[in-house]
């Protein structure tokens, strides 16, 4: 029995109701939506719904993770949080335009700041100004980019070649292949932030659709 858990964005304080992720819903998993506000409490209890899975009939092999915005970085952070309590983690993991560092340190906050139609250096400011507060922006559950991501499961990574966090997924693919051997991630060439949140587009189509097979290979359909 397969599920995947999966993490809207909403700039980290925002319930956002609009994400890629339903869209994967034609696919035979079920899915959990869980609202991206990562504060401390939230990062607790998505690592308590994970355990209430493992222990109601879910294998790790057959969860898999997902997270588009701050929802990825809200992803990986899970699996940093689960590495430190020693729990095994789930079969694969999967990013849309993962914001994953609240430090802002990428290149393209600069260099593609006016190419994203969707999305703003000054948004994203102001969201990490209200998360973060008191708690240190290179704590790897705060921005998961300083985390190890050693012993992690299969990564695939999709973002577009106008998003402003395209820096974000470069630098998580370089950590996958330094800390873990690999990870697959595809730039697809004109798109913005979370396109794949647009069913219009046929690109995002085709993302969905690279996405599910990736999740079809690597969860078991054992119990």
């Amino acid at each position: 029995m397969q599920i995947l858990l999966s993490f809207q964005g909403g700039g980290s304080v925002n319930a956002q109701t609009t994400s890629a992720l339903p869209h994967i819903c034609t696919q035979p998993s079920p899915i959990i939506l869980h609202n991206s506000t990562r504060s401390l409490l939230t990062r607790r209890n998505v690592v308590r719904v994970y355990h209430y899975l493992c222990s109601h009939g879910y294998s790790p092999k057959n969860i898999g993770i997902i997270g588009d915005s701050a929802g990825g970085g809200l992803a990986l952070a899970l699996l940093l949080r689960l590495k430190e309590l020693h729990t095994e983690l789930p079969a694969a993991i999967g990013l849309l335009s993962p914001w994953a560092d609240l430090n802002l340190g990428g290149d393209t906050m600069t260099t593609l700041s006016e190419d994203d139609p969707i999305l703003r250096k000054e948004q994203l400011s102001a969201c990490a100004k209200l998360y973060v507060q008191e708690e240190d922006v290179q704590n790897p559950l705060v921005s998961p980019v300083y985390g190890d991501f050693t012993g992690f499961p299969p990564m695939m990574m999709i973002t577009g070649s106008r998003e402003i966090l395209l820096s974000d997924t470069l630098r998580i693919a370089q950590k996958a292949l330094n800390d873990q051997g690999g990870g697959r991630f595809e730039i697809v060439e004109g798109l913005w932030h979370v396109f794949c949140a647009n069913p219009s587009l046929p690109e995002s189509h085709d993302a969905i659709g690279k996405l599910a097979s990736f999740f079809a290979k690597h969860l078991t359909q054992e119990g």
